[in-house]
């Protein structure tokens, strides 16, 4: 499998920022932070592996294998953040969404720098890594707070919270009390 070249200064920090932040964000973070976690290391592993079977040169031309696994990591967090009920997702998707940008500026303009391409590439991934750890500190807070944790299926709940409230079910008006009690 080919790895990244750690010899550089630059790459071995980039690498160790990256994956310290997913194992902090990891960590502290609840099941969504640790599922979403989980599409960043196989972005990393997915990118040697690709680069091993091709034996291809990366960043000097436009990248189709790692465009396909920058969409997959976006479609990713866009599922996550539609079912989990955090908005970090999203913004870590949106953040991916720049990586996939570059590939697309790397077609439209095959004179662009290799080092643009890489920088354009490798910063939306680093720091969507960080809103991860945002996210997964902000929920660390939240729970420090004595706040529960948002539901993963709000849709659901508020199914059941209309079909309480409809009158249509038999339950005591004190049951219905303590279900407003509960929701406030």
């Amino acid at each position: 499998m080919v790895l990244p070249d750690f010899s550089n200064p630059a790459i071995a920090a980039f690498y160790a920022i990256y994956f310290g932040m997913l194992f902090l964000a990891a960590l502290i973070g609840a099941l969504p932070e640790r599922l979403g976690a989980v599409p960043f290391v196989l972005l990393i592993f997915g990118q040697s592996v690709l680069y091993t079977v091709t034996q291809a040169q990366q960043f000097l031309s436009v990248d189709l294998g790692l465009l396909i696994l920058d969409m997959i990591t976006v479609a990713t967090l866009f599922a996550l953040a539609r079912h989990a009920n955090r908005i970090w997702p999203a913004r870590a998707a949106g953040m991916l969404f720049l990586s996939v940008l570059s590939h697309i500026a790397r077609l439209l303009m095959p004179g662009l720098e290799e080092l643009s391409y890489v920088q354009f590439n490798a910063l939306p991934t680093l720091l969507a890594a960080a809103i991860l750890l945002a996210g997964s500190v902000t929920y660390r807070v939240r729970r420090f707070r004595g706040h529960n944790d948002a539901h993963w299926f709000p849709y659901k709940e508020y199914e059941v919270i209309r079909e309480v409230f409809s009158g249509e079910n038999e339950l005591s008006d004190e049951l219905r009390e303590r279900i407003r009690n509960v929701i406030r």
